[in-house]
């Protein structure tokens, strides 16, 4: 049985170019996955490094990994969460992807993600 992660929904995406041959890219988002996540606590060690690095952590959730491992780089697009600002979805570039064993024995993901100030078009 897996756990339940119930502070909102996270769909991870894919990242494609929607024009044709020879046309400027023009990007748009694929879902491969959408889960129930729960929001973790952001060490303070983990903000100074980024901080150190200039990077930047606005989020960390976790995630059962059940239907997807998700990658670098991708897209998590955020909703039905306590401080959600579009109404379509907040939109994070995945940063970090750390495979865990939760406190139940079962696998989950910890996402590190960085909040998108320019929105990408959805598909799904």
């Amino acid at each position: 049985m897996a756990d339940f992660y119930g502070d909102g929904l996270v769909t991870v995406c894919d990242l494609v170019d929607t024009s044709g041959d020879g046309n400027m890219p023009v990007y748009s988002l694929t879902s491969i996955c959408t889960e129930y996540f729960q929001e973790r606590v952001i060490s303070l060690t983990r903000s100074y490094l980024a901080r150190g690095v200039d990077e930047r952590v606005d989020m960390v959730i976790r995630i059962a990994a059940e239907s997807c491992r998700p990658r670098i780089g991708q897209i998590a697009v955020l909703t039905y969460y306590e401080g959600q600002d579009n109404p379509d979805g907040d939109q994070y570039r995945i940063d970090m992807v750390q495979a865990i064993t939760n406190d139940d024995g079962l696998r989950a993901y910890d996402l590190t993600l960085y909040r998108l100030e320019d929105f990408y078009d959805c598909t799904f």
